[in-house]
């Protein structure tokens, strides 16, 4: 394990079957509850675990899993470098804002974390700790590959299960998961076990895939099954327009329409988890009035929740907003 991952591992981890601490020497874990040992490969402690007796989501998450293990989402050009990677991170105004917004000294936690390339973005900033963890072993090897070669030092990741997560509760700063919990076999239960690693006046960033915004995509998707994938590209803009290598391309074509397993939810639905999880909502995007974000905005800045009309409004005008790409509507609480 790299020298400065000791440390900050030393103080977060725990046994991801609630066994107590683990003992850490130099590339081996060892639970100091029942002896159980966890190897750490390529610097990323190996803590996958399945939660004891639940058959339906072991079967549903190595599903999952194999799929991103075959096909890892969102992949790296060949010609990223640090500085051609900040460059387009930053093209996202919600992504370039939470950069800039998340304080000093946080320690920050992305839950399903794929290649990491989020982590990596975070991580270049110096004065705050971020942690990628995530189930497919393949994605966190690139994500490791490319924070070595670009010598981003507050970067960590680590292999593991969101339902057993190996994660000291009430630690983080912050707790990101976008994309991830709508590809699980109970999200509310998900988001209830990643909600408890974040401290009292934390923050918990979560993107789900929208039950309205997801209804193109969904209807794309149930075309490209029953007739071609050329017809497809008639329909889909971000199919016509994207650039990318073809294996990004591939990977977000997967990702979107071949996906094995999702939901989509509504944001009344999240909002009951954060209430039945100690959490007031902060705000969202877009916000409950249908606008979305500015430059100038304060992404954690309370926002009203407005009515359950408005609310729908907003959700259903991701249909036919270009905006909501893929269908994905960032939620943002604060642990009271």
């Amino acid at each position: 394990m790299r020298k400065e991952s000791v440390p900050v591992f030393k103080d977060i981890l725990s046994s991801p079957l609630g066994h107590g601490p683990l003992d850490m020497q130099d590339n081996r874990l060892t639970c100091i509850g029942d002896g159980k040992e966890y190897e750490v490969v390529n610097n990323i402690p190996m803590l996958f675990e399945h939660p004891d007796s639940n058959t339906n989501m072991e079967k549903t998450t190595d599903l999952v899993r194999s799929f991103y293990e075959e096909t890892p989402f969102p992949n790296y050009d060949s010609y990223d470098g640090i500085e051609t990677f900040f460059e387009k991170a930053n093209r996202s105004l919600f992504a370039r804002l939470l950069n800039e917004q998340i304080p000093d000294h946080s320690l920050v936690l992305e839950v399903g974390c794929g290649t990491g390339q989020f982590s990596n973005y975070l991580g270049i900033k110096l004065n705050r700790t971020v942690i990628g963890c995530d189930m497919c072993m393949n994605s966190l090897i690139l994500a490791e590959k490319f924070r070595n070669e670009n010598s981003i030092d507050n970067a960590h990741f680590l292999h593991a299960n969101l339902f057993t997560p190996p994660l000291k509760d009430d630690m983080f700063d912050f707790v990101y998961s976008i994309g991830a919990l709508h590809h699980t076999p109970d999200p509310k239960a998900g988001f209830r076990r990643i909600s408890r690693l974040v401290k009292s006046g934390g923050h918990i960033i979560l993107g789900l895939y929208n039950f309205y915004g997801r209804a193109p995509t969904k209807i794309r998707k149930l075309i490209y099954d029953n007739f071609n994938a050329d017809f497809l590209y008639k329909l889909d803009r971000q199919l016509k327009e994207r650039k990318e290598s073809d294996s990004r391309f591939n990977a977000w074509f997967r990702d979107q329409y071949a996906h094995p397993y999702e939901s989509s939810h509504t944001a009344d639905e999240v909002l009951r988890w954060f209430s039945d999880n100690n959490f007031r909502y902060v705000s969202s995007v877009p916000y409950f009035n249908g606008e979305y974000i500015q430059e100038t905005d304060n992404l954690f800045k309370p926002q009203p929740q407005r009515t359950f009309l408005s609310r729908l409004i907003t959700q259903l005008e991701m249909i036919f907003n270009s905006q909501g790409e893929g269908g994905v509507f960032i939620m943002i609480g604060q642990k009271v």
